[in-house]
């Protein structure tokens, strides 16, 4: 949900009876080309999201891309994406370093 006036701004979810109604984003229009098939989210701003200013960015994953991805961190090899989701331990509080 990427919508500051929901409760539910800044969660992954498998379903909504919102869709349509402003929630932000429907990730569901990519899988045709397989880009969400398999993703993780990223924790930015999700233990108690900002919900407006600096710093209130959402909806940001991990996932297959062809092309650039936005504000996510898209991997163009699906093989990496799987070891690196297979390999991800959220106990373990893994960090995303970004370089260009």
């Amino acid at each position: 949900m990427n919508n500051p006036r929901l409760k539910d701004h800044n969660r992954w979810r498998e379903n909504s009876t919102l869709s349509g109604r402003g929630i932000g984003e429907d990730l569901s229009r990519y899988r045709d080309r397989g880009l969400y098939r398999q993703a993780a989210v990223i924790g930015y701003n999700y233990d108690r999201p900002v919900r407006y200013g600096a710093g209130s960015g959402s909806g940001i994953f991990l996932h297959y891309s062809s092309t650039a991805a936005g504000g996510c961190i898209g991997l163009t090899n699906r093989r990496e994406l799987n070891r690196t989701i297979a390999w991800l331990d959220p106990a373990k509080k893994p960090r995303m370093a970004i370089r260009a």
